[in-house]
């Protein structure tokens, strides 16, 4: 997951944009290659020497959103969603309240 979080990011600081979103979305734990949690210093340092924001956003689909806890203590968004639905809602507010908007919370499940 770190890999491919890190893959993203260089993708989107790299952009000329002068804001910049990942969205990961994820139905498991990271199993190979780096935490993310090891990765985003680094990429938050990549755009800062770029001049540019970095916004980094999980969805943990059928996964207990607290494991990850750890890029949420770095600034990501952490939502989870356990069916369709309510990835839809997720999706929703991370596009509108974080992407559009840039708010600070997420809607509380229902």
């Amino acid at each position: 997951m770190g890999n491919a979080l890190t893959a993203a990011a260089q993708a989107v600081v790299g952009s000329g944009l002068a804001r910049n979103h990942v969205l990961v979305i994820t139905d498991g734990i990271n199993t190979v290659g780096p935490d993310p949690v090891a990765v985003m210093p680094k990429l938050r340092q990549l755009a800062e020497q770029k001049q540019v924001s970095l916004s980094v956003h999980f969805v943990a689909l059928d996964v207990n959103a607290k494991v990850f806890d750890g890029v949420k203590k770095l600034g990501a968004t952490v939502v989870g969603a356990s069916d369709e639905a309510q990835l839809n809602s997720q999706l929703e507010f991370i596009l509108q309240k974080k992407i559009l908007l840039e708010d600070e919370e997420p809607p509380k499940n229902k």
